[in-house]
Parts: structure tokens; sequence; C-alpha cells
């Protein structure tokens, strides 16, 4: 399924892609799509620069429960069937990269202040905050936070911190991993459906104050939007409002809602003084009753959620299109908050190194050998340019000056010559680098050697590495390892070099070597 864009919003997408076809070539940033995972569906959702391709795949009843796997085989069989569908539409991928958002899991959140500090004192003052905050200790949870708003008059940032169960992450993460996608970043459904209404919602305006109400099959999820920023959101999965009864009464549906709504607005009304510009809706088959029961008990407008396409999208699509968008750009420029575990993201940054090294692996003999071919190609050309010439001062009878000139074109043969047997000799017997980076990552991959930084200006000479290592006892066998490679000698690491980080608990080093050439 696919659908295309009218021109203006089409280049409003294209803000986010720029030089991303080139770079996806290059394997420097690969494609990566968004995807929704809820209790009854996985749908994906990739913007390719022209056009959405959308697919979905069911989940049998029970597979799932509160957004975590009740049955492991069945969730990787289901993720291999949706792989495959991606796979027909978008062609063959050794890796699917995919922005996952949860959904049918209660994700909590919470907006707090602080004054305007200095960035270097920022992350410590969020992250004792945070601390603060978690519903759990921080061994259970994942973490995240982004700014969300400064207030100039008071001086002071706005800071949204969002918390979610670390296991159930995890095995989410590694059910994905296992069947060929690669995570970018995990966020909260209503994360996902803020972006998509901040940058595709028909009518809305960064400057306003919304409520939005997503209804699907695992619950409701209320979102408070200030600025196009999450400030609140509230998840009521259906078991907590039927209980044992299986179904819900249109009576109790109704309470539900007006419960539900009021908790909101007094949480809105306690916290912000600016007025409600709107409340979004987007429920597939309810729209019409929750309009209905909104307008009878609240004075606030009532807004039917549309995304800015030419074929009206169901709104079951929003949150694995707001994923996309969140794909669309570039890891670098990514500041929003990702729940997914500091490994799987190191992980993810190390997957695009070896693609990038693996690339650059076939196409430097192919361009070295484009540029061996090009001066074969112009050696023969002036070969038989030479011969033309020689043939021509038979009949001719050239003067002593065109003389002179066929002899500096003779000597320039020559020359050009020598320069393609020197060109030549330097292949056979170069090594190129990427063969050193990828001997030096195997070892550190052996000992669990996180590389921070690395100099290295030749063969013979040293070569400086900085890194980072759970113990210092993995520095010490990172050390030995290279004493004993043949081709590494003088290998230093100074002890004054390696400690130890009291927030994080890793170890930080600094050590030297040589390697020498490899022998022909």
């Amino acid at each position: 399924m696919n659908l295309s864009l009218p021109n203006d919003l089409q280049g409003k997408l294209s803000g986010f892609l720029p030089w991303r076809k080139i770079l996806s070539l290059l394997k420097v940033s690969p494609v990566i799509g968004g995807l929704e995972i809820s209790d009854t569906a996985l749908r994906y959702a990739c913007w390719d620069g022209v056009r959405w391709y959308l697919t979905v795949l069911r989940l049998p009843p029970g597979l799932m429960l509160s957004g975590k796997i009740q049955d492991p085989v069945s969730f990787r069989q289901a993720l291999r069937q949706l792989k495959d569908q991606i796979i027909a539409i978008q062609g063959n991928r050794k890796k699917v990269d995919v922005a996952v958002s949860l959904s049918s899991v209660s994700v909590y959140s919470q907006v707090f202040s602080l004054p305007m500090i200095q960035e270097e004192n920022l992350e410590k003052a969020v992250q004792l905050n945070i601390q603060m905050a978690s519903p759990k200790k921080d061994s259970e949870n994942y973490s995240g936070w982004q700014l969300v708003g400064e207030d100039q008059n008071a001086v002071r940032l706005e800071i949204l911190s969002a918390f979610i169960e670390r296991g159930l992450v995890d095995e989410i993460a590694q059910s994905l991993k296992d069947m060929g996608f690669e995570v970018h970043s995990v966020e909260s459904r209503a994360a996902a459906l803020a972006r998509a209404i901040r940058e595709l919602g028909a009518g809305f305006n960064l400057e306003k104050s919304y409520l939005a109400l997503s209804v699907d099959g695992s619950g409701m999820e209320f979102v408070v939007i200030r600025r196009g920023n999450i400030y609140f959101q509230y998840f009521l999965p259906w078991h907590n409002i039927y209980g044992e009864e299986r179904q819900i009464s249109q009576e109790k549906f109704t309470s539900e809602v007006v419960r539900s709504v009021h908790q909101v607005l007094n949480f809105y009304n306690t916290h912000w003084n600016e007025p409600l510009a709107g409340f979004y809706i987007a429920a597939t088959g309810l729209e019409e009753a929750l309009v209905s029961i909104i307008q009878g008990n609240f004075s606030i407008k009532v807004l039917s959620l549309e995304l800015n396409f030419p074929q009206k999208i169901s709104p079951a699509w929003f949150v694995a299109i707001g994923s996309g968008l969140r794909g669309l750009i570039s890891p670098r420029d990514d500041k929003e908050i990702s729940l997914l575990g500091i490994s799987a993201r190191e992980e993810f940054r190390r997957g695009l190194l070896v693609g990038f090294l693996e690339f650059w692996m076939v196409l430097l003999p192919v361009a070295l050998s484009v540029l061996l071919l090009a001066f074969v190609g112009g050696d023969i050309f002036l070969r038989q340019t030479l011969r033309s010439i020689e043939q021509n001062n038979t009949y001719l009878n050239l003067n002593v000056g065109r003389a002179k000139e066929i002899g500096e074109l003779q000597a320039r043969v020559s020359d050009f010559n020598s320069s393609i047997g020197m060109i030549s000799a330097a292949l056979k017997t170069m090594e190129p680098r990427y063969e050193v980076a990828k001997m030096l990552k195997l070892i550190m991959d052996e000992n669990k050697i996180d590389l921070v930084r690395m100099n290295f200006p030749g063969y013979n000479l040293r070569v400086d590495i900085s890194g980072e290592a759970p113990t210092y006892e993995n520095i010490s066998q990172f050390s030995d390892k290279l004493r004993q490679t043949p081709r590494i000698s003088e290998v230093k690491l100074p002890p004054t070099t390696a400690r130890q980080n009291p927030e994080k608990g890793n170890w930080s080093f600094s050590i030297s070597f040589k390697i020498s050439p490899k022998a022909k």
C-alpha cells in the first residue's frame, strides 16, 4: 500500500531528507521506517521521498498483553512475516531499520522545570530530577528526557522525562534483532502521535495547546500537546475498564470517557493558563460516539484528526507514520526521547560503522581498478597517436621544429609509462587501512572495548587509541592481546591514563603502539 502526497507536503517532508538517498547508498544513513507494536497488530510505515509505503500484520489474540510478549515463538514468527512483506515492497534488504513506537504499554512521563544553567551542568541536574521522579529503581527502568520549552520570563527550562520497564523493552528489541530488524529508537505511542500531528496535522497551530485522544484495540491514550511537544500522557487499557466482564456497556464506556477527560482537563487547568485550542480525536469506528460524548459533557471544541494526505487515512496509521517521520531525521539531529537501552543504541551505531567499512571494502578496489584502466586506456591512446605521427613523418618530411615536438611527446609518453608502472607496483604492495581497522575492531570486541578515538598516521608510526571498558581487567586483556599480535609492537599503556568514571562505573584509558605493514 502506498500513498502519494501533494507537492507542498512533498516539499515539507523533503526537508527531512537532505542527501538521504546518497547517504543511504554510501551506507552512512540507512532508510529507517516507523514500526508500531501493539497488542493487536504490527504496522510499518516508510517514506521514500515520494510516497509512504504501509504494511500491517494482525496479531492473534493473546500473543501480547499490555505490550508484553506472551508467546515469544509466535511473536518472532510474526516479525519474520512482517519483514517478508517489507522486502516484497522495498526490495531485498539484509536489515530493516526501524524507529519503534510501543502501543498498549503504559509509559510514565513527567514535565519538570529547571533554572537556565550552563550546558555542562544541565545533564547532571536533569539526571538528578529523573532519579527523583522515577517510579521504580533505575535498574528496572529505561528513561529519557528532552527539552520541550523555555520560559524566558521565569528564566526556566521545561524538561520532559519518560520511563518504561527495562525488561519489556529488552525482550522486544532482542526479538527484533534476531528477526533481522535494526532498532533505531523506542518511544511511546503518544510521542509518535504528537509528531504526526505536529508535522502533518490538518489545521494544527504550533503556538497553541491541544488535547488529543487516540483509541484503538488496546485502549485509550490521552495526550496534552503544547507548542508541538508532549506535556502529559495518560493511557487507559480496555481491560482496566471491563475487568472480568470482557465487554463494556454503553453507560460504562460513557462514564469512563467523561471521568478520564475530567481528570485530564483538571490536570491541564492546574498547570497551565492558556486556553485549549481544541480536542483532537482519532478513533476508528468510535469517532462519532466519542464526539457526541465530549460535546454533550464539555465546552471544548472537538477537532477531527486528519493528516494532510490526498486520500483519507485511517487513524490506525497515525502512530506508525509518526515514528516513520522520526526515521527521516538524522541520528545526530534526533534530540527526542528514546527509551532504548544504551547498549542497544551503541550496537546500532556500531552496525552503521561496520556497514560503512564493508561498503568501502568493495568500492575501493573497484575505484582503483577503474583508475588503472583509465591509465592503460590513456597509454594506448598516446601510443596510437605517436605511431600515427611517425607514419605521417615518412610522407611529410617534417622540419626540425616538428621533430623536436615529437621528441618531447615521446618523453612525455615515457614519463607516463613510468607513472603507470609506479602505480601498478603500489597497488600490488598496498594494504588497505580498513583491513587494519577490521583487525583492531575484532580485538576490541573480544575484550569488550568501546572505541572513543583512534589516530592511525601510517605503518611503523605511533598509533593512539582512546577507549572505554566495563572493567580494568578488560583493558589489561586488550593490552596483552595487542602484545601477542605479531605485527604490533611497542605497546604502551600508561597507568595514569586508566581512570574509572564514578557515575557510569566504566573505565576510560589511552594506549599506543606501532603496526608494521603486512608482509607480501
